[in-house]
């Protein structure tokens, strides 16, 4: 009979098919695995903060104290006016700038050298190290007892106190005002105040100085430079003057005479072209409408002549006539003929006026012509004259550019002398001391609330690193449903760790036999721990084995055989053998236990080893079954032992030609025969036999085999795993597994049922 567990799980589709697995946690699994780890995490915290309170116990204390300063900023102030300053921040490079100033040698130099500072060699020590620990104190008592030999007694060079003291001076900008934060760190906390105060002092000293001295410098370049631009000015407006006079440039309201005849006689040429152009346009007119003889076109160009508006006005009364005459009495009629006559007379003398017209206009446009051609030649002479003139101009307009570049430059230089004076006399302020430092209250180095709350931090993160590494690396079964829905198999249940004992004297064990047959007599009672303890959890499991294999009605005739198996050696598969078989012996079944391992043959090295024969030899016909077998006493039990040392190692392999003949024949005999197989993993004897076995009992040692091993033999051994009956989790701790229970799980509500077991 076998057993396959084929209802639907998270980890297999309806289908049957594999689906990849779910990398989210669930609160359940989340909440085991702090449970699991939560001690990795906990010593990891002690360690860190054990070295947390070491460090801080033995650095050495350092107080900061600090000042500030604020440098010139936006300033409305009457002052700001007249001084002239204007008004705007501070840059962020100026601030970088008084910053770097602050911890200049200069001006720490000068704090030393206010208060007389002297740095003795302890502290020189402490400096270098920034906070001396038990090894830098060593160096510093050494330094001491040697300091003696130097000069002075061990006081520091004033080069090694300004390297000293300036590594421990901190200067930064609060946030972005134009304050500037000094601080100072030493293990005196009044020395620590008076030489911050001190360079803070000597920075807004230095940069009033600074100012005074600019002023003054500029003062004197700007006087000097002054000075010499005053010769240049008066030199360049000299050879101006001399320029004009050597050649005769004479200027009416700032522009030569010549420039100016030039101007006039081109204006007169330009209303004299426009007169020339009016008059042809006129006379090109009338000649126009003489050459084309129409008589409409002639009001046009004659409503100035009162003739030809006369004769116009009679010619169109005799057209209109003539129209009226010739409608009603027809074109030929006498008084038709004669208005038209009149008509042609009329045009006659219209167009003999047009033409004393014409040679009116004709005469107007030769007269503006020759007025037209006067003028050009009067520009030409004049053009003359001014274009040498030019020549001469261009170097004047030279000589007059210098002349004003100088003045520019020198009344620039005039008013920016003024300022600089100005600005110098006002008491301006460019940098002050606005927060006096005070004496700390207490030492800022080590910062122990930082320095452990980091060292927890850091220790929860590396524990908690440590507890998922740990995490990581357990691949193992630990619970029952992770092997039913990972190897869709049945799960027979949990087989806890047992210590056997020694009892009854081995001798006397092995007397207390009834026939003179070989007697099975285990080294400790692991063999029979199941019989042994019978309402313990390893018996209860054992049981389970047994009603999962059992023979049900209407199954062929025979013994049924059941084959243990493994993945690896040591997972306890031989004592799950042994006690299954006395389970089935003591429960009235006759049992026969095969020690199939002809490698490691664990079986027949849990019994006295007192036979002459076994498994190899029966297979070999060299002895029978019956002289074979070993009995149990106790239970009844047979069992056929091995023994690997009397084989050849060829002959160490189970051979399915000859183990399955014998099978055959022993299930005449039997009811049950329970065979101890070898290792799937390692060799393929399990495989070899399979058909010849009836159903298998797969055993897997809790926590310790690989998930990713068994998985593979279970797609790999489809012909074992295909009558594998169930798989039981042997060598469990039992007081772990709570640790791996889900809600809602039977393990989750172990300690309620713990009490239907009897403790070993």
């Amino acid at each position: 009979m076998t057993y396959r567990d084929v209802s639907p799980s998270p980890r297999t589709s309806s289908a049957g098919q594999d689906e990849p697995l779910s990398t989210a946690f669930s609160v359940d699994e989340i909440m085991l695995i702090v449970r699991r780890q939560w001690y990795v995490v906990a010593a990891c915290v002690a360690v860190a903060v054990a070295i947390a309170v070491g460090y801080i116990l033995t650095a050495t204390p350092v107080y900061t104290s600090s000042a500030e300063v604020v440098v010139s900023g936006p300033d409305t102030s009457v002052i700001s006016d007249i001084a002239g300053t204007t008004g705007e921040p501070v840059k962020d490079e100026d601030i970088l700038t008084y910053i770097e100033i602050i911890r200049s040698d200069r001006i720490i130099g000068r704090a030393l050298a206010k208060i007389e500072f002297d740095l003795s060699v302890h502290d020189r020590v402490a400096y270098a190290s920034g906070e001396p620990g038990l090894f830098e104190r060593f160096l510093s008592a050494r330094a001491s007892d040697g300091a003696s030999e130097t000069k002075g007694g061990g006081a520091a060079s004033a080069a090694e106190q300004l390297v000293s003291v300036k590594d421990n001076v901190t200067a930064r900008r609060v946030g972005r005002t134009n304050v500037i934060s000094v601080s100072y760190d030493d293990t005196d906390p009044v020395r620590a105040t008076a030489l911050v105060k001190a360079i803070a002092d000597s920075f807004v000293e230095d940069h009033a100085q600074k100012k005074v001295q600019s002023a003054e410098t500029s003062s004197a370049w700007l006087q000097g430079r002054i000075e010499e631009l005053r010769a240049k000015v008066l030199a360049a407006d000299t050879a101006v003057q001399n320029f004009r006079a050597e050649n005769a440039l004479l200027e009416t309201n700032g522009q030569l005479v010549s420039d100016q005849a030039l101007g006039n006689v081109n204006k007169q040429l330009l209303d004299a072209e426009a007169a020339t152009a009016q008059a042809r346009a006129k006379y090109e007119r009338v000649t126009d409408i003489i050459a084309s003889g129409d008589t409409n076109a002639v009001i046009v160009d004659a409503l100035d002549s009162s003739l030809i508006t006369t004769l116009r006005k009679e010619y169109l009364e005799a057209s209109k006539r003539q129209s009226e005459i010739s409608a009603q009495l027809g074109p030929e009629h006498l008084q038709a003929v004669k208005l038209r006559a009149e008509m042609a007379e009329y045009s006659r003398l219209m167009f003999e006026e047009l033409r004393r017209i014409e040679d009116s206009y004709k005469n107007e446009l030769a007269v503006a012509q020759a007025r037209e051609n006067s003028l050009r030649q009067a520009v030409e002479q004049a053009s003359g004259v001014t274009s040498q003139s030019n020549q001469v101009m261009v170097q004047l307009r030279e000589l007059e550019r210098e002349s004003q570049v100088y003045r520019s430059i020198y009344e620039s230089m005039l008013s920016r002398l003024q300022e600089v004076n100005q600005q110098a006399a006002l008491p301006v302020v460019v940098a002050e001391l606005v927060n006096e430092p005070q004496l700390p209250a207490g030492p800022s180095h080590p910062k122990k609330p930082l320095i452990l709350g980091l060292a927890f931090l850091l220790g929860g993160a590396v524990g908690a690193a440590a507890g998922a590494m740990r995490e990581l690396r357990d691949v193992s079964y630990k619970n029952g449903d992770l092997v039913k829905s990972d190897l869709r198999l049945r799960f027979l249940g949990y087989a806890p760790v047992i210590v056997g004992d020694m009892g009854t004297d081995l001798a006397d064990r092995v007397r207390a036999g009834s026939d003179s047959r070989p007697h099975v007599v285990y080294t400790d009672h692991t063999g029979q721990f199941a019989v042994k303890h019978p309402l313990s959890q390893f018996a209860e499991t054992i049981r389970s084995c047994r009603l999962a294999t059992e023979k049900r009605e209407g199954a062929a005739a025979g013994a049924v055989v059941v084959g243990i198996v493994s993945s690896l050696p040591g997972e306890g598969k031989t004592t799950i053998s042994a006690n299954y078989a006395n389970s089935l012996a003591s429960a009235g079944y006759k049992t026969l236990l095969v020690d199939a391992d002809l490698r490691r043959p664990g079986l027949t090295q849990l019994a006295v080893r007192d036979a002459t024969a076994g498994l190899h030899e029966v297979l070999r016909n060299e002895a029978t079954l019956g002289e074979a077998v070993l009995t149990d006493p106790e239970t009844g039990l047979l069992m056929l032992p091995s023994f690997a040392a009397k084989a050849n190692p060829s002959d160490r392999n189970l051979d399915h030609r000859l183990i399955g003949p014998f099978l055959a024949k022993a299930r005449e005999h039997f009811d049950y025969i329970v065979v101890d197989l070898p290792p799937l993993a390692p060799v393929i004897d399990a495989r070899s036999i399979a058909p010849s076995v009836d159903q298998f009992l797969f055993v897997v040692e809790w926590g310790v085999t690989s998930r990713k091993v068994i998985k593979t033999l279970v797609e790999a051994e489809r012909e074992v795993f295909s009558k594998c009956s169930g798989v039981l989790l042997n060598k469990t701790d039992l007081g772990r597994m709570k640790y791996y229970a889900y809600y809602g799980s039977v393990e989750y509500y172990r300690n309620t049922y713990n009490s239907y077991y009897v403790k070993n």
